[in-house]
């Protein structure tokens, strides 16, 4: 950013600067190019109104600084002033001017630089030419200072902004040092740092909140994931301690064992430890991938029908009502993500029910609602977020019969309908139950 700023400084001061000669040089030389354009016509004039050559007026400026001379038709010079004598001869152009002739030229004379300006007119006793000089010592002297001076200004100059330009940036990053700093030392065990904010309200201060939210997600999801970490394998644990007291105790007395009674105690152990690590695996799944991949347009109606169908282990009846067929109620979706939705909210619905379970799949302002209500003792208003959460259990006196669940079940189901663009929630039901309800977006 210093180089940047002083090569721009750079190029734009060497510009002006050959502006600023240009210009100067520009004055000047008009300026001296109006006086000796004046000097002539005023000379010009006498002689045409019959002044004799050697009785015309000669203006200054004289001496050093310039000359005036008229010369006759052979170039002789009749009458002049300034450092001229009045038999020297000057030529424009390396001749004698013609009569009628005028303009502008740049001679040297006496070893000194002039800007001429010239006329030829005709009188009664022949043409003859008025010539008028202008030293240009002058202008070449205040031309040499001014680009000395620039000369010797422009790279302090340019210097001057580098130095300012360093400190300036230095200044400006200082901030994003000490955020480069801190995120450096930021490790996987010091998510809880944050990087300092400036109070400037600019771009970095910007950044420095970003990376602070950013941080709060990390935190967030790295304890997050050593609650579920930590959870899964205490979830874990208990099937398998189950599974192996069992054994144990039956091995210990083979005799007075009951073995069929054991395998069936030990099968529903491994049953509900292949359903964790089943739900383990999708919640993984669902938090890696953020891509539906391999959705497709289904019927949520008729997959609600057919997992109603299955067998459960809780004696309740399950009643469906489908509002509409085909079409109307069709989803874009993971058939085999959705199955589990619906299987795992008629669980959840069976292992609370007093008797019945009803589930009802409708078109609702343009979205398919799936509704699964329980005549259980419902879910408090309190904790109606929470049983979203996973490894969540309310309070067993709600639960209807051993249920041996490990709280995954409706954490699952938002999992997989928010990756479908869909909401879930708790209300109560008409039988004083719990209702939940998934909303999902039509695929039509």
């Amino acid at each position: 950013m210093t180089a940047a700023a002083t090569l721009v400084v750079a190029i734009a001061m060497a510009v002006a600067s050959v502006g600023l000669v240009w210009a100067v040089r520009h004055q000047l030389l008009g300026r001296i190019d109006r006086q000796a354009s004046g000097s002539v016509r005023q000379i010009a004039g006498q002689l045409v109104n019959g002044v004799p050559p050697n009785g015309v007026a000669l203006p200054g400026p004289g001496g050093a600084t310039g000359f005036v001379s008229v010369q006759d038709g052979s170039g002789r010079v009749v009458k002049s002033a300034g450092p001229l004598q009045e038999n020297d001869q000057i030529f424009i152009n390396g001749e004698t001017p013609p009569p009628g002739a005028a303009g502008t030229a740049t001679l040297d004379a006496k070893g000194v630089p002039f800007a001429v300006q010239y006329k030829t007119v005709g009188t009664p006793a022949g043409p003859f030419t008025v010539i008028v000089g202008a030293s240009l010592d002058g202008v070449r002297h205040s031309i040499s200072a001014l680009e000395g001076t620039l000369a010797v200004g422009l790279p302090f100059f340019v210097a001057l902004v580098g130095m300012l330009a360093w400190v300036v940036t230095g200044r400006a990053l200082r901030p994003v040092e000490a955020m480069r700093a801190e995120v450096e030392a930021i490790s996987s065990g010091t998510l809880h740092r944050r990087v300092p904010e400036p109070d400037t309200g600019d771009e970095v201060s910007r950044l420095a909140r970003t990376m602070n939210a950013m941080l709060d997600r990390l935190e967030g999801a790295s304890t997050r994931q050593r609650q579920f970490v930590s959870d899964a394998s205490h979830e874990l644990r208990s099937p398998v301690a189950t599974i192996r007291a069992q054994l144990e105790v039956a091995l210990a007395n083979p005799d007075d064992a009951d073995w069929p009674e054991v395998a069936r105690r030990v099968l529903g152990e491994e049953a509900r430890l292949e359903t964790l690590v089943s739900d383990l695996l999708l919640l993984a799944s669902t938090d890696e991938q953020h891509e539906l991949r391999g959705a497709v347009d289904l019927d949520l109606g008729r997959l609600a029908r057919e997992e109603a169908d299955r067998p459960r282990r809780a004696p309740v009846a399950v009643d469906v009502a489908a509002d509409g067929d085909g079409g109307g109620l069709a989803v874009v979706g993971r058939p085999d993500q959705l199955t589990r939705v619906v299987a795992n909210l008629l669980d959840n619905a069976c292992r609370y029910a007093a008797h019945d379970v009803r589930m009802s799949v409708a078109r609702v302002n343009g979205d398919v609602c799936l509704r699964v209500d329980d005549d259980g003792p419902g879910i408090p208003v309190d904790d109606r977020a929470r049983v979203f959460e996973r490894f969540t259990r309310l309070d067993p006196a709600r639960v209807h019969g051993e249920s041996g669940a490990a709280g995954l079940g409706l954490a699952l189901v938002r999992s997989v309908v928010e990756r479908h663009h869909g909401s879930v929630v708790v209300d109560e039901a008409p039988s004083g139950g719990a209702r939940l309800e998934v909303t999902l977006p039509a695929s039509d």
